[in-house]
């Protein structure tokens, strides 16, 4: 069944609409008669004031979430941002806001889900590119990182070598991994 609601109406009963929208896709009488009510009466101002193309027909078969994806793109309440609108709200500094590169300073940074720091050691813009070069290094002190050339005994924390059948790595005390 379709609904049919003018684009003003529509905006201003989305979140009515949404409250009474089914979760899981079953609709109980009561909740079935509400929406039916304001469609009709939506449909009876949208007609007796005239206006012919500026209306939004919503399929009673789509989920909540799609209803409020599209409601909310189409009432206006959310647009998809441009990518540097974040910079240029009132009130705040451009500058404060950028992230500042330069050699020396320690950037933190998350992998796999472990906090760890990154130090810069140069940077350059790339030209005509919206990228950097940069040459960092990163402290791996508790992420564990394998590297292709190194045996399967070896560290994974600090990367030590590990001699005959040790369980627990000389350096840092971490558990090796079988060998």
């Amino acid at each position: 069944m379709d609904l049919i609601f003018s684009r003003a109406d529509f905006s201003y009963l989305l979140p009515e609409l949404l409250s009474l929208w089914p979760v899981n896709g079953e609709w109980n009488q009561t909740n079935q008669t509400k929406v039916l009510k304001l469609s009709l009466a939506s449909r009876q101002r949208h007609v007796a004031v005239g206006g012919a193309d500026d209306y939004i027909c919503v399929n009673t078969e789509i989920g909540r979430e799609q209803l409020k994806e599209v409601g909310e793109r189409i009432a206006g309440l959310r647009s998809v941002p441009w990518k540097y609108q974040n910079f240029f709200e009132k009130g705040r500094p451009t500058m404060r806001s950028a992230l500042k590169m330069r050699p020396g300073i320690m950037l933190p940074i998350t992998i796999n889900n472990v906090d760890t720091t990154m130090r810069v050691n140069t940077v350059r813009r790339l030209r005509g590119k919206t990228a950097l070069k940069m040459d960092v290094t990163l402290d791996t002190k508790h992420l564990p990182i394998i590297l292709e050339r190194e045996t399967r005994c070896t560290c994974l924390y600090c990367g030590t070598h590990a001699s005959s059948d040790e369980v627990n790595c000389r350096a840092c005390g971490a558990p090796l991994p079988p060998c």
